[in-house]
């Protein structure tokens, strides 16, 4: 059984871009200004935690059907202890996602982010319409996109996998400064049959703005899990494969 615990260190500050490693090389790209990250071998008992899985969601403020999606996810998350991690992805160039300005609401935020573009592009081989999710990045007949129809029995289905990686994060913020320090943990408690890559994503919760829904136009929607930058390149930051 391999047990590596890979620990990255990461000071994130806004329009400073250096790095800085020591060991295997861990690239965290432009914008994260790396303290220090280490790779090392542990003969210590790793209890494997619970398997957690990741749901991207596809959303934007003129999806009227978004909202009620977004219900099903949250209820999945509600029911399963905290295993169920999600991301609202509000991507560029395309209508579901223009800021509202109409009937007398306008949006306070736009939430579009070229980042969220890149990852669509560049891993899910672009949009395919709102609301979609991909379930723990696993393909399904070829295709990474779902439905809300399937989401609740996939992710039930993906909670039952083993998973050979824990995953632990801190993380500390100094708004004064505008900097964060983010530590993550990896320990791999069973080997991997794949090559695994970082990613360390900024997300935002209770953003009070315009949302279209199926009814109406909401002036005052609680907006959760907003995509708002990634701190690893789009395609993740290597781990690396093994540790003398």
């Amino acid at each position: 059984m391999k047990k590596t615990t890979l620990t990255l260190s990461a000071i994130l500050t806004l329009f400073v871009f250096s790095c800085k490693e020591h060991g295997p090389s861990v690239d965290f790209g432009k914008g994260a200004l790396v303290g220090e990250d280490t790779v090392y071998k542990t003969t210590n008992t790793v209890i494997p935690q619970p398997k957690r899985v990741l749901v991207e969601e596809m959303t934007g403020v003129h999806c009227s059907n978004c909202p009620d999606a977004t219900e099903i996810l949250k209820s999945s998350a509600e029911n399963n202890a905290g295993n169920v991690l999600i991301i609202g992805y509000h991507p560029t160039k395309t209508g579901f996602t223009e800021p509202v300005n109409t009937q007398g609401i306008t949006s306070a935020y736009d939430f579009r982010r070229e980042q969220a573009t890149d990852i669509i592009n560049s891993i899910f081989g672009g949009l395919a319409g709102m609301p979609i999710a991909v379930i723990d990045r696993q393909q399904i007949g070829g295709q990474y996109y779902t439905y809300k129809t399937e989401w609740s029995k996939l992710i039930e289905d993906r909670l039952k996998e083993p998973t050979p990686i824990n995953i632990d994060i801190a993380s500390a913020v100094d708004n004064g400064a505008n900097e964060a320090v983010v530590i993550v943990s990896i320990t791999y408690t069973a080997d991997a049959d794949k090559k695994n890559n970082l990613h360390v994503a900024n997300i935002e919760n209770d953003i009070v703005d315009a949302q279209y829904s199926t009814s109406q136009i909401l002036a005052n929607y609680n907006h959760e899990h907003v995509f708002r930058s990634l701190i690893t390149p789009v395609t993740g930051a290597v781990i690396p494969e093994k540790v003398e």
